[in-house]
């Protein structure tokens, strides 16, 4: 096919494509192409072309606007070639986009080097604009489209002083000299820069946490967060990072994804529910444990266990360690497929009315404070049991007729320090009426002459709660009550209501209040009306109050 040797040629119209008034001068101005952005994180390249004719402004515009071109093709092709793990290391590099910046500001000088009384060599001009024509109208020219390579390798033969028969001109443009060293400068300077950047992963990979690191920094950071001292729940996530770090390894937090935690999920569908004194389980792996619990004979996990301890903590602790290590999150909306066989929440049944009496009557034989009246307390004020235990005798007052008892935020340890008391939310602090029951066997009297604890023994225990906790339902197990201490909640609400004490009442008497302020003033907190409803609560059936009557606090205190 015969290719025209007619080429259209830019007029020479008085436009202002890629300048901008800048002050009393002018200033080039070019957007970066699209596919670059990604390496170089700027969306123009300027610099300033000094006060010139417009005539003149758009010459130089126009060389600038050509040299973009090429080097934006020369950098294209370096991002390629430097790429490692299909990221290429122009990405976030301030130092390339500085080298690009300059490279402008070099040809800029590079033509500033050019005598003004010397016209620019024609066969350069020339090439130059067939060059950007061939580009500019290609899209729209079934011509050029056709020959476009051809066309372009003649533009640019051109611009180098060559002619057809591939000898050079011997009006060669200087100019082109001085853009190729700076292409090469251009590209020595990237190889440098490829060569430090190859390092940098290397350093970043090692200021990155793993893991169990990780883990320690958390639990560090919580506890320093707590005064000092430990809460309940650390010794358990200690626990669960090592069973997360076993199971899928300790590595660096960012080498993590989403498929590891679906992999950690999948493994603790075997993971029995209840490991402490199983003696299958002695001296065991953790993938030997597993194996065991292949057919749930050990039991099986609870949804929401997993959901809010064992994913919960993982997904804390490396959140914490990849804002502190400036690195992506890597379970950060992680979408999870759970195994049908966790076992789905199931409401907790309350202790059966008929043999609560019994219960209590075990709790009384067997001489200790905590177990002769924690389930007397829960059962009369459905209160958790977490409060009750932290209970002094301070807390307790008369109010009236009524003994109301309401705990505090803080406690003075041994040490002098301010501690937190074991509650769960603010409403948990208000005020709630204790039977007449505690009154009527001297409790009251007794408890309200303590200066510290009212279950010494139990807050000497590294964990209250959960000591008291096992205490109260190993009674109800031995009683044979089909139901758990947290029933005696439910169970309290419904005989108030059975009772006809309101619902803004029976919230507070449970630790439930949803009052506003205006409700914040006064002892009672309660609706005074409700009051002698809470203090007269009937007695369970069988329920003989006199077994507690003459009870020794003190000597059930010491025991």
């Amino acid at each position: 096919m015969t290719v025209s040797r007619i080429v259209p040629r830019l007029s020479a119209e008085k436009s202002t494509r890629y300048l901008t008034r800048h002050g009393s001068g002018w200033r080039f101005q070019v957007r970066v192409p699209a596919d670059l952005k990604k390496y170089v994180r700027i969306h123009f390249f300027r610099c300033s072309i000094g006060a010139l004719p417009i005539r003149e402004a758009n010459r130089k515009a126009r060389l600038l606007a050509a040299a973009a071109e090429s080097v934006a093709s020369r950098v294209r092709s370096m991002a390629e070639e430097m790429q490692v793990d299909g990221q290429s290391m122009f990405d976030l590099t301030p130092i390339a986009m500085a080298e690009w910046t300059g490279f402008f500001r070099g040809l800029e000088m590079s033509l500033d080097m050019v005598p003004k009384s010397e016209p620019a060599p024609n066969p350069y001009i020339e090439g130059l604009r067939d060059l950007i024509l061939i580009n500019k109208e290609q899209p729209t020219s079934r011509y050029l489209s056709e020959n476009a390579d051809l066309l372009r390798q003649r533009a640019i033969d051109k611009m180098r002083g060559e002619n057809e028969t591939g000898t050079t001109q011997s009006n060669a443009v200087p100019l082109v000299t001085a853009m190729e060293r700076l292409t090469a400068a251009l590209e020595q300077q990237a190889k440098a820069i490829a060569a430090t950047v190859d390092d940098a992963p290397v350093a970043a990979v090692a200021s990155v946490p793993t893991f169990l690191s990780a883990t320690k920094t958390y639990i560090d950071t919580r506890i320093a967060a707590n005064g000092g001292k430990e809460s309940g729940d650390i010794h358990s996530i200690r626990g669960r990072a090592d069973l997360f770090a076993n199971l899928i390894g300790d590595k660096p937090i960012n080498e993590y994804a989403t498929p590891d935690l679906q992999a950690y999920l999948n493994k603790l569908q075997y993971w029995p529910p209840e490991r402490d004194n199983v003696k299958a389980f002695e001296g065991k792996t953790v993938l030997e444990i597993l194996a065991l619990n292949e057919k749930h004979e050990y039991g099986v996990m609870a949804r929401n266990t997993i959901t809010g301890h064992y994913l919960a903590d993982v997904k804390a602790i490396t959140s914490v360690a990849a804002s502190n290590a400036k690195v992506p999150d890597p379970f950060a909306g992680a979408r999870l497929f759970y195994p049908s066989i966790f076992a789905e929440p199931k409401r907790r049944k309350a202790p059966a009315i008929a043999k609560v009496a019994k219960a209590f009557h075990l709790g009384v034989k067997s001489g200790e404070l905590h177990k002769a009246l924690i389930l007397p307390l829960g059962f009369w004020t459905g209160r958790r049991i977490g409060l009750l235990t932290r209970l002094q005798g301070p807390n307790i007052r008369r109010v009236g007729d009524y003994v109301v008892a309401s705990l505090d935020q803080h406690f003075r340890g041994e040490d002098g320090m301010l501690e937190n008391n074991g509650y769960k939310t603010a409403a948990s602090l208000d005020g709630f009426i204790m039977h007449r029951f505690f009154d009527e066997i001297g409790f009251v009297d007794w408890a309200m002459k303590q200066p510290g604890f009212i279950f010494e023994r139990m807050n000497q225990c590294d964990d209250p709660e959960d000591a008291m906790q096992k205490a109260a339902n190993k009674l109800l197990k031995e009683a044979e009550t089909g139901g758990s201490y947290h029933g005696f909640r439910a169970q309290c609400i419904t005989r108030m209501r059975d009772v006809g004490i309101t619902e803004y009442s029976r919230r507070v008497q449970a630790g439930h209040s949803s009052r506003d302020s205006h409700e914040d003033y006064g002892d009672l907190v309660v609706d005074p009306t409700d009051a002698p409803l809470l203090a007269n609560l009937p007695y369970p059936d069988g329920f003989d109050p006199s077994i507690f009557m003459g009870l020794d606090f003190d000597a059930l205190a010491r025991a």
